[in-house]
């Protein structure tokens, strides 16, 4: 028996050795990766905004105001564009689109003769609606009317993005002014930016960030350069032509692959209405009203893939009530008086497969047709 015993004891402390070996030799790989993402920073996740005019989000805010339209070739910290954007503002805008990266394709195009501004971010959470409109709030810049884009994920709890964090104090601003405790919304326990430093994917982008600093420029003025993203004076933004080169068979294959992911998520952070978010959105929306702001609610038809996925795991998950959110936007909108356009239904508004790009973007035509057709449940061509 204490034959058998130390036999055990000598395996365990082998194995330790083992591991403890593969530790050091990996250690270097991870000082490497971390040294990389902390210098070069592709997203902008650690540069402090001191020196905001030496920065490329600046500079891009900057052109956008002028009336420039810029085309952007290396990745930006899209919260700080608009930010910064606001700050370049002369004037108030008549209309404000606060919403996420399926509805950066409106603009003057859409409500043309009016002064427009698309602040919309990817992957926006009720935060990042909040730390963007105090920029207009802190200078009394009130529009007169603001499009609030409704997804599922703003009064979806947990919160797994924390892309925000970049314009925290703002946000806190806001909450401040809606008289709510900053720790409604929750900051992160380990930030995504400590989760960068070791981030392998993170390494890539920091890599071809330094492929960019060698060759070119971060971004053009007035001139149209293949592959990157465009952003016009009003705030649009224009991507289609960077998916579209991809053929149908790998479109089929990148929605099955980004469903699967949802799913594992679905499953992992078994998200719930949280009554927190659901109070700050009513308090935002009411803060909106008292400065004489209209409020239109839009709810963007989903991809049918994704609808239906939805509902499935409602019933076999008891995650993610769909149908839920969609009645508390629609009962919000009742009790507070408020235009509300659209469904997460696709069926609807008419959409299909096809009128996507991918498994969560609608194609910028049929997202335009949508806002201009006439006598659609889903139609806003009665905004003045």
């Amino acid at each position: 028996m204490d034959e058998t015993r130390l036999s055990i004891s000598k395996f365990e402390i082998k194995n330790a050795r083992a591991l403890f070996v593969r530790i050091l030799l990996f250690a270097p790989l991870l000082l490497l990766v971390s040294a990389v993402n902390l210098c070069l920073d592709p997203e902008a996740v650690y540069r402090k905004t001191s020196d905001k005019h030496q920065m490329n989000e600046y500079r891009i805010a900057q052109a956008l105001a002028e009336g420039s339209t810029v085309t952007v070739i290396r990745p930006i910290n899209d919260r700080l564009l608009q930010k910064y954007f606001i700050e370049n503002l002369s004037m108030a805008p008549d209309i404000v689109v606060l919403g996420s990266s399926n509805s950066v394709w409106l603009g003057d195009n859409v409500f043309p003769g009016k002064k427009i501004i698309n602040n919309s971010v990817s992957y926006a959470q009720l935060a990042d609606y909040l730390g963007i409109f105090e920029g207009y709030a802190k200078r009394g810049l009130y529009p007169g009317r603001v499009i609030l884009f409704l997804n599922p994920q703003l009064i979806l709890s947990p919160v797994t993005l924390e892309n925000w964090v970049s314009i925290k104090e703002d946000t806190y601003g806001m909450l401040e002014r809606l008289g709510i405790r900053r720790g409604k919304i929750k900051h992160p326990i380990m930030p995504r930016s400590w989760q960068h430093i070791f981030s392998f994917s993170y390494f890539q982008e920091s890599m071809q960030e330094l492929s960019y600093r060698h060759r070119r420029q971060a971004y053009f003025v007035n001139q149209d350069i293949p592959g990157g993203q465009v952003f016009y004076k009003d705030g649009r933004q224009f991507r289609d032509r960077v998916i579209l080169n991809e053929t149908e068979s790998d479109r089929r294959k990148a929605v099955r692959k980004f469903y699967q992911v949802l799913y594992q998520q679905a499953v992992r952070d078994h998200t719930k209405p949280d009554r927190d978010l659901e109070d700050i959105l009513e308090k935002f929306i009411r803060y909106l009203m008292g400065h004489h702001i209209q409020v239109t609610l839009y709810l963007l038809p989903m991809h049918p893939q994704q609808y239906q996925s939805f509902l499935e795991w409602q019933k076999n998950l008891g995650s993610v009530d769909i149908l839920g959110v969609e009645d508390y936007y629609q009962r919000l909108a009742q009790r507070l008086n408020l235009e509300i356009i659209g469904s997460f239904d696709p069926a609807v508004c008419h959409v299909e497969d096809r009128d996507f790009l991918d498994g969560l973007h609608i194609r910028n035509d049929v997202m335009e047709g949508i806002f201009k057709q006439k006598g659609s449940g889903c139609s806003m061509s009665g905004i003045s």
